[in-house]
């Protein structure tokens, strides 16, 4: 047993003394991907649900001046300023230069089809690089009737 308790301890003094691998070369940043949720929105729900909105408080519930789900002004201005913290740091740390407006080849934005997502990922990138514009590609909205 003492033998064991040695061997292991040797062991892991040998693991915790190992020198860290030395990195070869230069490196480069090859991408940056983002992956967030939508922004903030109006309530979804429905009325008939005793958990609706409207059902939990004898107050009445607030205007948020867009349809249900949509993403509000505030959600907007929020992915904004997200955007520019983001865009901040990359120049910050040099993956970008101020006023620099990647090629569309270097810059891909895309979304579901929800409007509070697509909107949020338009307002993303607007904070994040200021003056460039880029398409947000989006999935499919299906048609009525389909799945």
């Amino acid at each position: 047993m003492r033998l064991l308790f040695l061997t292991i301890l040797a062991a892991l003094s040998a693991i915790i003394t190992l020198p860290e691998p030395s990195l070869a070369g230069e490196q480069e940043l090859e991408a940056v991907v983002l992956i967030n949720r939508h922004s903030v929105r109006s309530p979804v729900g429905s009325s008939s649900s005793p958990y609706y909105y409207t059902n939990m408080s004898k107050d009445a519930w607030p205007s948020f001046g867009v349809p249900e789900g949509n993403l509000t002004k505030q959600g907007a201005r929020l992915a904004k300023t997200m955007g520019r913290y983001y865009g901040r740091y990359f120049r910050t740390n040099g993956l970008t230069a101020a006023g620099e407006c990647p090629s569309d080849a270097k810059v891909w934005v895309h979304a579901d089809n929800y409007q509070r997502t697509v909107k949020t990922a338009k307002q993303r990138v607007r904070g994040m690089l200021p003056g460039c514009s880029y398409k947000v590609e989006q999935l499919p909205v299906p048609k009525p009737g389909q799945a």
